[in-house]
């Protein structure tokens, strides 16, 4: 049996109780290229999987049913060398989160929402949203649609942005952003320390 063959094998092994997320990336292609062939390879399976999560240039996550991210997983073993099961409940921002999509709404619209006073960019278009008449629909979209959390940061970069700032324990967010921006502060704060870090660096 070939070392290919073998992993292949393996991976079968460990994805029989797969729940339908996938988290596939490849820190020596820093490029469109990989990104287009999973997306390619989704269009092409027998059932349905697409691209959930697009985190960095070199990091996607696809969510889908799971015989296909089952033979997703074997197609794009050439592309990618680094496959990790997700432990999540669902298959979160894709279609088979419609069923949950009128309860959420309507839960939503109990909330108010106000226009906002600095520009806001949405993950879901991954640009900067102009349209706050119905924030209970967007953030309702949001369960079904793509996480386009690179392209929103190069949107933000492209329009002048200099310096990001994740809030919050972990600093998973603002890794993921300083695999995508050049150029730019990316800092996090998490605790007094970390807080006057980022004051001591920008001159707040």
């Amino acid at each position: 049996i070939s070392s290919d063959e073998a992993t292949i094998k393996a991976i079968e092994k460990a994805l029989s109780d797969i729940t339908g997320t996938i988290r596939i990336s490849d820190k020596e292609r820093k490029d469109q290229k990989l990104i287009d062939k999973i997306e390619e390879i989704c269009k092409s399976l027998k059932g349905y999987a697409i691209v959930s999560n697009y985190n960095s240039p070199i990091q996607t996550v696809i969510a889908g049913e799971v015989s296909a991210i089952n033979e997703a997983v074997f197609k794009l073993y050439p592309n990618s060398r680094r496959m990790i099961k997700l432990a999540v409940s669902a298959a979160y921002h894709t279609k088979l989160m419609e069923s949950a999509k009128e309860e959420f709404y309507e839960t939503a619209k109990g909330f108010t929402f106000k226009n906002p006073n600095v520009d806001f960019y949405s993950n879901v278009t991954g640009s900067k949203l102009t349209d706050f008449s119905d924030m209970a629909k967007s953030l309702t979209e949001h369960l079904v649609s793509p996480v386009k959390f690179y392209q929103e940061l190069l949107e933000m970069q492209n329009a002048g942005v200099k310096n990001f700032f994740e809030i919050g324990p972990n600093k998973v967010l603002s890794g993921l952003a300083k695999k995508t921006l050049s150029g730019c502060t990316v800092m996090y704060i998490e605790n007094p320390k970390t807080l006057q870090k980022v004051v001591d660096t920008i001159k707040i």
